[in-house]
């Protein structure tokens, strides 16, 4: 027990594996055994080795009790289609959440995705009611749609299984852990990048380009926290906005909307979209040629990076969506082996990119 503490203690820093083969009485090579699940270890020594990385906090010992525990882990995980109206923006979060699947294969863990349309609710209650059945250990979800999501949650809370989530938010809800952007703090940043690029006395257009039932406060408070920003600014810098919500399911949609919006608003001087969607509005900027118009939004996604090169799009708010699949599995899996809550918020840098170091950003 000595040994024990005394390790613990000079070693907080880092525990070594050849620590943990000290203090169990094995080699180093049967420790890698076991934290590698190579086999050739009999069960005492595997047990021994178990207790002590345990003790010790040692990393990577999660995996080891995985595999240990023989018990199957099962996470469901429910997210807006991709292809959805081309909500690009979700390809992203894919990525980092099938990386967490692939480290986690071979550890008694199975990850099922779920996926549902921004444009129709019924298609969140399916895919909801169909993962309830599904007795899974633990659920991670994007709460797109408001009054249903607290329902679907109500339900997971109700038979105790734990919620993580990721995207966006709702304020109270009783949840584990939420992976995302603060969402009010990069709309007021957008606002401070515009003030500095366009005229004083500007108007400027703040568009929520999306399903009317999807838009979710996540973009409100996007809108809010530019308007927070716009809101605190003096003479002569006053700049006025203007607000609008465009339902891109339409056919004539965004093009019809924004033909009016800029036939009746000729002084217009920014836009500001608050989703990964402003790659629609370049697109129709580009068309009319409306080239002294500075215009911003959100996310590496589709056509987003081609405007940002050629300058339609000035700039775009970036939020690592990949981290956010990837650390919102890994988070679920170490609460559900663990069942010791880790931080409860979890937001995400707040990244602007312009086309001067937007290599930096696609080269990762």
């Amino acid at each position: 027990m000595m040994l024990l503490f005394k390790i613990m203690e000079e070693n907080k820093k880092k525990i070594r594996i050849k620590d943990i083969a000290k203090l169990a009485n094995v080699s180093v090579g049967t420790v890698d055994r076991v934290l590698h699940n190579r086999g050739n270890v009999n069960e005492k020594k595997w047990a021994k080795v178990i207790k002590i990385i345990d003790e010790l906090n040692y990393t990577p010992n999660l995996l080891a009790k995985s595999l240990a525990s023989k018990k199957i882990i099962r996470i469901a995980v429910l997210i807006p289609e991709p292809y959805d109206n081309n909500n690009l923006y979700w390809e992203n979060p894919l990525v980092g959440i099938n990386q967490a699947i692939q480290e986690l294969i071979d550890n008694n863990v199975e990850i099922q995705i779920y996926k549902f349309s921004t444009k129709d609710k019924k298609s969140f209650i399916i895919q909801s009611k169909i993962i309830l059945k599904g007795n899974y250990d633990g659920i991670i979800f994007a709460p797109s749609f408001h009054k249903e999501s607290l329902a679907f949650l109500k339900k997971c809370n109700e038979e105790k299984t734990p919620v993580i989530f990721i995207d966006s938010t709702i304020e109270g809800a009783d949840v584990k852990s939420y992976f995302g952007q603060n969402a009010v703090q990069s709309g007021y940043l957008a606002a401070k990048l515009m003030s500095c690029c366009v005229k004083k006395n500007s108007k400027v257009l703040i568009l929520n380009l999306s399903n009317k039932l999807a838009i979710t406060r996540h973009l409100k408070n996007r809108e809010k926290g530019f308007l927070n920003f716009i809101d605190n600014l003096e003479e002569p810098k006053k700049i006025t906005t203007i607000s609008a919500e465009i339902d891109p399911t339409d056919n004539q949609e965004p093009e019809k909307s924004l033909t009016k919006i800029f036939s009746d608003n000729p002084d217009l001087e920014g836009v500001f979209v608050t989703n990964a969607r402003v790659q629609q509005v370049a697109k129709f900027i580009s068309k009319k040629n409306y080239t002294k118009l500075f215009l911003g939004g959100y996310d590496l996604a589709g056509n987003n990076i081609k405007y940002l090169n050629s300058g339609v799009i000035d700039f775009l708010i970036c939020q690592k969506p990949e981290d956010q699949g990837y650390k919102s599995v890994m988070a679920m899996f170490t609460y559900i082996l663990t069942e010791k809550p880790g931080k409860r918020i979890n937001y995400s840098p707040i990244d602007v990119v312009f086309k001067e170091n937007i290599d930096f950003y696609t080269n990762i």
